[in-house]
C-alpha cells in the first residue's frame, strides 16, 4: 500500500474516532492523553462589566480543564487598552498552567479608553497603545517553536490608512525573514484580523510556506480551508460574547474556546462551549496544504 493510502486510511479512521468521541465532556476524558499535544484558541474577550469578567474568569477555569501544552490568544484581550483591565486580565492569564502568546487585538490598541485617547489620530493613538500593551505582554511581532510548528504572532492593527490595517514594505521583509529563521516544517501564523483583511500579507504567507492562520475579531466560529489559498484558517469566535453567523449545532449565547488534539501533522479540532459537550470541527492534515513556493 502506498504512503498516500495509508495516510487515507489514518485520516479516515481518526475521523470516525472524533465523530464518536467528540462529544465525550472533558470530565470524561482519559487519565492518560492519546494525542501528542492540545493547543487552546481563545479571543474576543474584551470584558466591560461584572458579566462579562464572570465569563473571563469561567473561561479561564475551562481552558485549564482542558490541560493545554500551548494556549494562543487572537487579540481583543481588553475592552479598550486600559491599564486597570491589562492588570486585571494578566492576574487571570497568569492560572493558566502552559505556555501562552498573545497578539493585541482592535480594542486593544485603535479603540480610545477616554477623551484624552479619542483625540488622537489612529496612527497617534495606536502608538501610544502598544506601548502599553507591550508593557504587559511583550512584543507584538513573535516567534516560537513548539514541536514540530513554528508560530509567528503578528499585530495586524498596524495602520496606514483610517480604518483597515495595511503593511508596509518593511513588515513583508520582517515577516519573511521571521518564518525563514525557523527549519521547522509547519508554519502557523497568528493575528487578530481575519486573512481576508490583511490584503499583501498573504502573498508573503504563501511564500514562507504558512500552512495555517489562527484569528479572532469575527466572533464566528470557523475551521476549514481559505479557498484562495490553500491554507486553513481557523476561528475560535468568542470567549465571552455571543457568536455571529451561528453553526447549526451552537447557540447564539454561546460562547467559549477552540483546542487542537495534534497528531504529528494532524490536527483534530473541538469548539468547546462553558457549558455542555465540545463539538467536532474536523480533522486536518497539515502535510495538505500549501507548500514553499
Amino acid at each position: 500500500m502506498s504512503t498516500c493510502a495509508r495516510n487515507a486510511l489514518f485520516l479516515m479512521g481518526l475521523a470516525l474516532v472524533v465523530v464518536c468521541l467528540g462529544r465525550t465532556a472533558i470530565a470524561q476524558e482519559a487519565p492518560k492523553k492519546q494525542y501528542g499535544s492540545r493547543i487552546v484558541l481563545l479571543s474576543d474577550l474584551e470584558a466591560a462589566n461584572d458579566a462579562e469578567w464572570k465569563r473571563v474568569e469561567e473561561v479561564f477555569n475551562l481552558v485549564n480543564s482542558l490541560r493545554p501544552d500551548l494556549v494562543l490568544v487572537a487579540g481583543d484581550i481588553t475592552h479598550h487598552g486600559a491599564a486597570d483591565d491589562y492588570e486585571r486580565i494578566k492576574k487571570w492569564i497568569a492560572t493558566i498552567k502552559a505556555p501562552v502568546h498573545l497578539v493585541p487585538g482592535r480594542r486593544d490598541t485603535l479603540v480610545a479608553a477616554d477623551e484624552k485617547e479619542a483625540d488622537l489620530s489612529i496612527k497617534e493613538r495606536h502608538a501610544l497603545k502598544i506601548t502599553r500593551y507591550k508593557e504587559y505582554f511583550g512584543e507584538d511581532t513573535w516567534s516560537v517553536e513548539f514541536g514540530e510548528y513554528q508560530f509567528v504572532g503578528f499585530d495586524s492593527t498596524r495602520v496606514t490608512t483610517p480604518s483597515w490595517p495595511n503593511t508596509s514594505q518593511e513588515d513583508h521583509e520582517r515577516l519573511l525573514s521571521i518564518f525563514r529563521k525557523s527549519s521547522k516544517p509547519y508554519k502557523i501564523f497568528l493575528t487578530h484580523f481575519p486573512p481576508d483583511a490583511l490584503g499583501s500579507v498573504s502573498a508573503i504567507l504563501t511564500q514562507a510556506g504558512v500552512a495555517g492562520h489562527l484569528y479572532g475579531y469575527t466572533h464566528r466560529v470557523r475551521a476549514g480551508r481559505d479557498p484562495l489559498t490553500g491554507r486553513f484558517v481557523f476561528n475560535c469566535g468568542s470567549a465571552t460574547q455571543p457568536l455571529h453567523g451561528v453553526p447549526s449545532d451552537l447557540k447564539k449565547r454561546d460562547h467559549g474556546v477552540m483546542y487542537f488534539d495534534v497528531y504529528g501533522a494532524v490536527w483534530v479540532c473541538f469548539w468547546k462551549p462553558i457549558r455542555g459537550n465540545p463539538r467536532p470541527l474536523g480533522v486536518f492534515s497539515l502535510v495538505e496544504a500549501p507548500s514553499k513556493k
